[in-house]
């Protein structure tokens, strides 16, 4: 495998070669083993860092029989400057000398991962290779036990080393470690997927391409399965280019305009105020409300103005979108998206933060989230003299919280008078319609086209709808997918919601108050009271 060998310390005195064949050497000159059950004997007590009784030793090789035990130590007393290796006190037995397994498992308590994969390597990988022992079994169960134990140790010990040399940017050395991970595990779908990111990192795209192919062919052959959706990801990564969905984020300037920007911005004025000066503090906020209520359009509006005062903005809709997605979206503007892309997982955020620290921005602007650990990760990135304003139908932590809720009366007329293109505040059922729809901003929206489309009065629309208010909805020359109606905005939210708080939901609809406990709710939901809550 020629990775980490090293030259073994076998040059004083009594040293045993325990990995692969058996092998004695003193003085660093290798010598003649003695038979079986007597290298058995050595091998075991090469093993032990304390002293080991006859009685074991009778048990372990010889059924309990310590007269066979005398013999082999005797035999064993035979060979060259044993006085100096073999130590026996009254019932107790040692071994004064060095072995590869006793320097392997010192290794592996220091984290000398190096060191460790180097003498199993030297030993071809197995314990005491070849040796075989008549009649007894309690020594083959230890042996069996040791190798399976060694093996494991082994195979972590590949795995940390690998990740050491990846932070160390040594890629082509982690790359061996882990091609001597799926030397003993070929189905090991994990160390394929490093080996591909490795060679990704090294701009080697092809030879990544080549270990996916690897990959597909040895679980198609062993397991009649295809690769996992992550590791169709990182493939779908690399032959992109680092590219994940495509999307880019907007740096705005002097006169930009967002295609989310409202036409005009009604009832709006002193939250928006707050939130630029919160703003230009450098705070983090949220912008939290129902689907339809203006976060969208209040943010694009202050994303506006502060780039028309000079301030360097970056906007983004983020929507249900993965961290690396995001990060992805994040630096094209920058054409540093490779850079991130080809950056280890968990470098991908500092190396983000130094991209964006070199750009001088003032504002990151996130739209419509919905992956709260896409927005850990922006969080994490983000350098602390740049301002966050996110915009979200839920709430998350670590920022500071601005509920946009329903308009007052005298905006919610303004609004319906502003989409129905004429002044309707002093037409008869105005503020009945208002109150019907909730003073919601999208409703209101849809309220006025449909006035100024079907020729309808307030009062008309008013009774129209009256029995179903949520089945108002845009003609399709002016609807949005998912936004044609409250109703469809609704399941917009409903389909982003993870399994556990759909069914809360539905369990609600079936209680006869919204107001019911969560405790009655619980029971409905077949879950314990701190769930559901």
């Amino acid at each position: 495998m020629g990775l980490l060998m090293s030259t073994v310390p076998i040059n004083e005195g009594l040293y045993l070669k325990l990995f692969g064949i058996p092998e004695l050497y003193w003085q660093g000159e290798q010598i003649d083993a003695p038979s079986a059950k007597p290298l058995a004997l050595l091998c075991y007590l090469g093993c032990c860092k304390e002293e080991v009784t006859r009685k074991e030793i009778a048990e372990l090789l010889w059924k309990g029989k310590g007269s066979s035990v005398r013999v082999a130590l005797h035999t064993l007393k035979g060979f060259p400057n044993s006085d100096d290796w073999l130590v026996m006190e009254d019932q107790l037995v040692s071994l004064n000398a060095t072995s590869d397994f006793l320097l392997f498992s010192k290794a592996i308590v220091e984290d000398d991962y190096a060191g460790a994969i180097a003498l199993w390597q030297q030993g071809s990988g197995q314990f005491l290779r070849t040796l075989e022992v008549k009649a007894a079994e309690p020594f083959f169960e230890w042996v069996e036990v040791e190798r399976f134990r060694l093996q494991q140790q082994y195979l972590e010990a590949l795995s940390e080393q690998a990740s050491l040399l990846t932070e160390e940017e040594k890629y082509t050395e982690a790359i061996d470690c882990y091609k001597a991970l799926l030397e003993e595990d070929s189905l090991n779908e994990s160390a394929h997927r490093s080996i591909m990111q490795l060679y990704f990192r090294a701009d080697n795209r092809q030879a990544a391409v080549e270990q996916f192919e690897s990959c597909r062919e040895v679980l198609a052959a062993e397991l009649e399965v295809e690769p996992s959706e992550e590791t169709l990801e990182l493939l779908k990564l690399i032959e992109q280019g680092g590219v994940s969905q495509a999307k880019t984020a907007l740096l705005l300037e002097k006169d930009a305009e967002l295609a989310e920007l409202p036409t005009k911005l009604i009832g709006r004025d002193n939250l928006l105020n707050d939130i630029k000066e919160n703003l230009q503090q450098g705070s983090r906020l949220l912008l939290h409300g129902f689907g339809g209520v203006g976060k969208t359009a209040l943010a694009a509006n202050i994303a506006t103005q502060l780039a028309s005062e000079n301030k360097k903005v970056l906007w983004l809709q983020v929507g249900n979108d993965d961290p690396d997605s995001v990060f992805d979206a994040l630096m094209r503007p920058f054409e540093a998206q490779q850079k991130v892309g080809q950056a280890p997982t968990e470098h991908k955020a500092s190396v983000v933060k130094e991209v964006l620290e070199a750009q001088d921005l003032n504002v990151v602007v996130l739209d419509d989230v919905w992956n709260s650990y896409s927005l850990s990760k922006v969080l994490e990135a983000l350098p602390e003299s740049i301002a966050l304003l996110v915009t979200a139908r839920q709430r998350y932590p670590k920022l500071k919280r601005i509920d946009i809720g329903d308009l007052e009366r005298s905006a919610s007329r303004d609004l319906l008078s502003h989409y129905a293109e004429k002044d309707l505040s002093s037409e008869a059922f105005v503020d009945e319609l208002c109150d019907l729809l909730g003073d919601h901003a999208f409703a209101l929206q849809i309220a006025g086209v449909t006035l100024a489309v079907d020729l309808l009065s307030p009062k008309a629309l008013y009774k129209q709808i009256a029995n179903n208010p949520h089945s108002l909805k845009l003609s399709s020359d002016f609807a949005e997918q998912g936004r044609e109606s409250v109703a469809s905005l609704m399941n917009v939210s409903l389909e982003a919601v993870s399994d556990e708080a759909y069914e809360a939901f539905m369990a609600m609809g079936a209680l006869f108050a919204p107001s019911s406990t969560p405790e009655y709710l619980s029971l409905i939901t077949r879950r314990d009271v701190e769930e559901t809550e």
